[in-house]
């Protein structure tokens, strides 16, 4: 792997990574939406910001997703970990899997989907500006 293709593969990692925090407290308050006190479609807010702001970036497809591969991904892996921290030892093993498997599904049925037409949108935008010539702000 050249020294061009490992930098890509690490920008696009780093913006996956970026962009988990958010999908997996997305997740997370999913999952436990009986205790958050607001509904639960704003705490997918951040997320899509996050995915938009990747197709913003203007980056070849590979990277793009790449990087809504990884957040989307691992974000259920870190949701079950954040809804397990509270629970006591007797029932952890039950709360894990209650969690994984809401998040798991919340993941195919809304994460994917959202990701992907927010990096859509984030790309049409990307590509209004560049249409759009705007001046640049480098003296």
């Amino acid at each position: 792997m050249n020294g061009r293709l490992r930098a890509d593969a690490l920008e696009s990692a780093a913006r996956g990574a970026a962009a988990l925090p958010a999908a997996a407290t997305a997740l997370a308050c999913l999952v436990l939406r009986d205790h958050v006190p607001c509904p639960p479609w704003i705490a997918f807010i951040p997320p899509a910001l996050a995915w938009a702001s990747i197709g913003l970036a203007g980056h070849s497809m590979e990277s793009l997703l790449m990087s809504l591969a990884l957040s989307v991904g691992l974000s259920p892996l870190l949701a079950t970990g954040m809804v397990l921290l509270p629970a006591g030892p007797h029932e952890a093993s039950m709360v894990a899997l209650i969690a994984f498997r809401q998040s798991i599904a919340a993941t195919i049925g809304i994460m994917t989907p959202l990701a992907l037409v927010s990096a859509w949108i984030g790309g049409a935008v990307r590509g209004l500006l560049d249409r759009a010539n705007p001046p640049t702000w480098n003296t």
